[in-house]
């Protein structure tokens, strides 16, 4: 059984969370922002089943894909960002999360 994360600590990680998507957003994040942004993903992925609204998998899929897509720009030495249709994808499974 996992104990229960510290107020400070739950601060904490929102925060990281908000400012890696707020970066990426803005076409000035970098391969730790996308890692944050994945690892949010596959956490509220393991946690689906807590709610009636994560249960579906395909916004896991088409968020983790937006995101990949965003690392192959990345390998392309092209900006790290998401594009409209990304952006909506990925912010709708943080919602979730």
């Amino acid at each position: 059984m996992l104990l229960p994360l510290s107020t400070d600590k739950v601060r904490s990680l929102s925060l990281e969370n908000h400012l890696a998507l707020a970066t990426v957003r803005a076409g000035r994040g970098d391969l730790d922002q996308v890692c944050c942004l994945l690892r949010i993903i596959y956490l509220a992925y393991f946690m689906r089943g807590e709610t009636k609204a994560g249960a579906a998998l395909d916004p896991y899929r088409r968020a983790e894909a937006a995101l990949d897509t965003c690392i192959r720009r990345i390998k392309q030495n092209q900006s790290c960002l998401l594009l409209d249709q990304e952006q909506v994808v990925v912010e709708h499974v943080l919602v979730l999360h």
